[in-house]
């Protein structure tokens, strides 16, 4: 092995020489600043957790992405964090506790196994801010806004705001009384919009065929406001569904009314878009 060899990085790691890495820092700091303005406390978790604390309550593509090692004192299992809303949900519930809402931030970077995308870096810088302990319309909104105003504030002026509700799905597929692998499919071929492969999955698992063909429907229904609207007529058996899309239509004119040149679209198949743990609603940049 020759030299140069040793100082070679792993793929998708780089370094970040002084240009990029006094803009990034420039922008860490703009909106830290901006998220103590809105009334968020800026938090430091830890680098390394143990596993059974650092996945608590999260997915199987965090697990997945996570690096493990070897405790060598307690020879436990721990893991770099691949994502830090999870720790700030655990800090927030177990360090910090209390009644009432909490509003953390944080920024910092993130280790993951595999790189997102083929030329995603594996070490992502992470800066972001969550609101727990209201589940209130109000709070979506807030949220929300401060992730457009954090966009605005890195000088970003043409912002599109992609808006969906994974609730919407989680209430219908309730009514089919599904097992954990079939829900997982059937979400999988919503995200991909696999139409198709979706209604052969629905006819096959779901005995009523009112409540499959709403399923079904539910990745055409994307577009811009006017979705609500359809989605209204959809869902007109179903009211608590319809408490969701109401929710996002209260949404959508709120950012409106604080930010008019903002163009919004929804997508009820981005079963993403909004995330809730604990009562919690958080965004997450990048």
């Amino acid at each position: 092995m020759n030299q140069l060899d040793h100082w070679l990085l792993p793929d998708g790691v780089e370094d970040l020489l002084p240009t990029t890495a006094a803009k990034l820092e420039l922008a860490r700091q703009s909106l830290l600043s901006l998220f103590s303005r809105w009334g968020y406390d800026y938090v430091m978790p830890p680098k390394l957790e143990f596993i059974d604390s650092l996945l608590t309550g999260t997915g199987k593509d965090l697990d997945l992405q996570t690096v493990k090692v070897i405790d060598q004192i307690s020879g436990r299992l721990m893991g770099l964090p691949a994502d830090i809303t999870p720790q700030v949900a655990r800090m927030d519930a177990h360090s910090i506790g209390g009644e009432g809402v909490s509003r953390l931030c944080y920024a910092g970077s993130v280790v993951r196994a595999r790189p997102e995308g083929f030329v995603g870096s594996r070490t992502p810088i992470k800066v972001g801010a969550e609101l727990f302990g209201d589940a209130e319309p109000k709070s979506d909104l807030e949220i929300v806004s401060l992730m457009v105003g954090s966009l605005l504030a890195l000088g970003l002026s043409d912002v599109q705001l992609e808006l969906g509700d994974v609730s919407l799905f989680r209430t219908l597929i309730d009514k089919a009384q599904l097992d954990e692998d079939t829900r997982d499919e059937i979400f999988a071929l919503i995200q991909k919009k696999a139409n198709h492969a979706l209604a052969q999955a629905t006819q096959r698992n779901i005995d009523d065929p009112r409540l499959a063909d709403t399923i079904n429907r539910l990745p055409l229904l994307c577009g811009d406001l006017s979705v609500l609207d359809e989605a209204s007529e959809l869902f007109a058996e179903h009211s608590d569904v319809l408490d969701g899309v109401e929710r996002l239509r209260q949404l959508s004119h709120g950012l409106l009314n604080r930010y008019p040149n903002l163009r919004i679209s929804i997508d009820l198949s981005e079963l993403r878009g909004f995330n809730y743990h604990t009562g919690a609603v958080f965004s997450a940049y990048e």
